[in-house]
């Protein structure tokens, strides 16, 4: 098979797709009552590495194009929103009586990129992908795009510097106050863009390489020789780890996700359909099993849903809901909407 072929936008790669549904899982047994162990906070740091790795891989031929930002941002919107509105609208009408006042309701409705407290928990990391989604398609403008995405990374780059730097000028005061505005409240400039950043740098090396199993042992040699220095500082995938570490942790999981596209791209790992519709059960998993589990709570006693055998049938509803969610509200509506995008 041909490189250029190989490269197309279109194409799914199996392995980081079976790694979306892994991760997915990971998030999703993490809030089980009995089964919680799961190192969820992993599961959220690959999605927000494939997220760049997919989004420089899908649409690099986007760049400098007038429409490349709105083609970009309708299917973002298709990807996202009608699952997440239809999993949203019963939680708010369960939660209907202690709503906060509409602008917050607004909040909850548009993902919009800051901090809210969301009634359905995973939504937090929607917003962080929201904010990046904002900027990436600003990124494909053309003439200033490129100058864009360069302010912006540097911007998130400057978050690196070790604030004994700061005090070598007497600025360490407004430098502490300066990480704490934009580390933690600000979507935009913020340490998990690093995890965006280092995705995007992965897909970038691969549409710019040849296919070579030489390069896709080196990709997965250094990607893992990172992620193993790094995971024992964030517990094994327990906590998020400190700016530097996070960055180093971040090319770890871009180096991996590199390597096993290569080695798909050089024909050596071989996936078919079925690694895509795995995939594609990520995104309903991740959004659907927080309003189950709701479900569960207020319809189960306590001591049951403390029962490992309730859980395990629990989690067998929840993946069959997602299975549902995914071939029969999902895929059709997205394929509607891009349609209805097209023919406009």
């Amino acid at each position: 098979m041909k490189a250029a072929a190989l490269r197309a936008p279109g194409r799914r790669l199996g392995s980081l797709e079976l790694g979306r549904l892994v991760a997915a899982s990971l998030v999703m047994i993490s809030h089980l009552v009995s089964l919680s162990a799961a190192p969820g906070p992993l599961g959220v740091q690959y999605f927000f590495v494939l997220s760049g790795f997919v989004m420089i891989t899908a649409h690099h031929g986007d760049f400098g194009h007038a429409r490349g930002p709105f083609k970009f941002w309708w299917r973002r919107i298709c990807r996202i929103y009608p699952l997440y509105w239809l999993m949203l609208l019963p939680v708010m009408f369960y939660y209907y009586h202690g709503l906060a006042p509409a602008g917050t309701n607004w909040a909850l409705f548009s993902l919009a990129p800051h901090v809210v407290n969301d009634l359905i928990p995973p939504a937090w990391t929607l917003r962080y992908e929201v904010a990046f989604y904002i900027m990436f398609g600003l990124c494909l403008l053309p003439f200033i795009g490129r100058v864009i995405l360069a302010g912006w990374v540097l911007s998130v780059l400057w978050l690196l510097v070790p604030i004994r730097v700061f005090r070598l000028f007497h600025i360490h005061r407004y430098n502490i106050m300066f990480l704490h505005a934009v580390g933690l409240n600000n979507h935009f400039i913020s340490v998990f863009e690093l995890y965006f950043f280092a995705g995007l740098l992965g897909g970038w090396l691969l549409i710019k390489s040849r296919p070579s199993i030489m390069l896709a042992l080196a990709g997965l040699l250094i990607g893992g020789v990172l992620m193993f220095m790094k995971l024992g500082v964030t517990q094994w995938g327990y906590v998020y780890p400190g700016p530097l570490n996070l960055a180093v942790l971040a090319l770890g999981y871009a180096g991996v996700m590199f390597g096993l596209a290569m080695l798909e791209h050089c024909g050596i790992l071989r996936l078919g359909k079925w690694a895509a519709r795995a995939g594609a059960v990520s995104y309903p998993l991740y959004i659907s099993h927080s309003p189950l589990l709701l479900a569960a709570d207020t319809l189960l006693p306590a001591h049951w849903r403390a029962n490992i055998l309730v859980e395990g049938v629990l989690l067998l509803l929840i993946y069959a809901l997602a299975i549902w969610l995914t071939f029969n509200v999902d895929r059709p509506l997205q394929r509607l909407l891009r349609r209805g995008y097209k023919n406009a």
